[in-house]
């Protein structure tokens, strides 16, 4: 939802300090881009969108498992199949492994 309403976001934080209220950094999108997301949303659109916005660095995979056995496969092939149709060789490996091995070395 944040690059949804990025240009919000900005103009908000701005319009509050020019008010003399203090309620978010001098770049509250700069914030909001050192956060990691997972691809736990089945929309190839989406992806794409939080890509332009945060970049390939701070995704990783998420399928929302578990949901039962059933439904958690699904969520799981149908996550694989947005992240293949969306994503380059090297973003792939980024997101599906690269990035989280990243995070749990930290």
């Amino acid at each position: 939802m944040i690059p949804f309403f990025a240009g919000r976001v900005k103009l908000l934080g701005k319009d509050m300090r020019g008010k003399g209220k203090v309620i978010a950094v001098e770049d509250p999108l700069a914030d909001f881009k050192r956060l990691y997301y997972d691809t736990a949303f089945f929309n190839v659109p989406s992806l794409k969108l939080l890509l332009e916005f945060v970049g390939e660095d701070h995704v990783v995979m998420g399928t929302d498992y578990p949901f039962g056995q059933r439904a958690g496969r699904a969520c799981y092939e149908e996550t694989l199949q947005m992240i293949n149709r969306a994503l380059t060789c090297e973003q792939r490996e980024k997101v599906c492994k690269l990035n989280m091995t990243k995070l749990l070395h930290r």
